[in-house]
């Protein structure tokens, strides 16, 4: 499955990459939230696995955006902040993952969004 990884920190980013290819997925990955907007338009995929606080831009807005426009578009969001967590449940996007993770809770959110 080909998925879009947003964070805004390349620790963050680029731990996911390995783990995600490690589950045979195809990755593209950005540290913002207009540069997930662009890859989503631009190179489709059929997931998206984004922090709630992008540098730029709030990733629950973009993620929503992102939704208006595919609505079977596969959206799991991360964030270390429980209010966080709790606003993009009731916008609609379903259960944060809570940093930290661990790889089989990873495993586990992204089973549940069907990645």
């Amino acid at each position: 499955m080909k998925i879009l990884i947003a964070d805004d920190d390349a620790v963050v980013l680029g731990l996911l990459l390995r783990l995600l290819a490690q589950r045979g997925h195809t990755c593209t990955t950005t540290n913002s939230g207009t540069g997930l907007e662009w890859l989503a338009r631009s190179d489709p995929a059929e997931a998206v696995l984004s922090d709630i606080s992008l540098g730029d831009e709030d990733g629950v807005t973009v993620c929503l955006r992102l939704r208006a426009e595919r609505p079977g578009l596969r959206i799991l969001m991360m964030t270390a902040d429980p209010a966080s967590a709790e606003r993009a449940a009731r916008a609609g996007l379903g259960r944060a993952l809570q940093k930290p993770f661990t790889t089989q809770e990873l495993n586990e959110a992204l089973a549940a969004i069907g990645a």
